[in-house]
């Protein structure tokens, strides 16, 4: 940084010198601005350069920090990832306490026992088979009832695209059964719908709660 003109410049980073050169006729005067690694000049542990007693370790401690704050950055980065990525999944997976058929065979039942309407019972499994190809049992029930799901689709129409409601009776390779389904909380905010769907969402939440319970036997 110059300053020929000798006005003042503030120095924020260290401590300044005049150089003057006197190979042209008209002599330059420049201003530098010398960088201050360790303590302040007169102070206690300082050298004459301004350069303290452990000169080495402050030299390092520019080159530390960017350092820490890559890795905090990194960590914050993959906890995020992780949370993101879990809040994304959208699914309510309960253990049931009977096999897959008699899950969902249990299921069906209560369905329509709240008055909701079944509109396909799809088994991948047997499809799967038709083919020659292994699954484990994976069933899904398509259900739902038009007075739960209207109001949700006159808030946003997108959302008829999960819609009816699916359930997924599956077994695991250890021979355990789940059911799943979508979370409607997580459906609605997938869709942007907003405080007047809550009475909906809620109603829905509550409904799939109990048939799911009553299927699987969980407590």
């Amino acid at each position: 940084m110059t300053n020929p003109a000798g006005a003042a410049v503030a120095n924020p980073i260290g401590p300044t010198r005049q150089l003057v050169r006197g190979e042209d006729k008209a002599q330059r005067r420049y201003l530098v601005i010398a960088p201050r690694y360790g303590r302040e000049p007169g102070r206690a542990g300082a050298s004459a350069d301004g350069m303290s007693a452990d000169g080495m370790s402050a030299m390092k401690q520019p080159q530390a920090v960017p350092a820490r704050r890559r890795l905090f950055a990194l960590i914050a980065i993959t906890c995020l990832w992780g949370v993101q990525a879990m809040a994304a999944d959208g699914l309510i997976t309960v253990r049931s306490n009977y096999g897959p058929k008699d899950t969902m065979n249990r299921l069906e039942a209560e369905v329509k026992g709240k008055g909701m309407t079944v509109f396909a019972r799809i088994d991948h499994a047997a499809g799967a088979a038709e083919v020659g190809l292994p699954l484990r049992p994976t069933e899904v029930l398509v259900f739902g009832a038009a007075k739960g799901g209207t109001p949700l689709m006159q808030a946003a129409q997108t959302i008829g695209i999960d819609l009816p409601l699916k359930a997924l009776v599956w077994q695991d390779a250890s021979g355990v059964t789940w059911l799943s389904y979508n979370d409607p909380g997580w459906l609605a905010k997938r869709h942007g719908l907003g405080p007047e769907a809550a009475a909906a969402v809620n109603g829905m939440t509550a409904a799939l709660a109990a048939v799911t319970k009553a299927a699987t036997g969980s407590p």
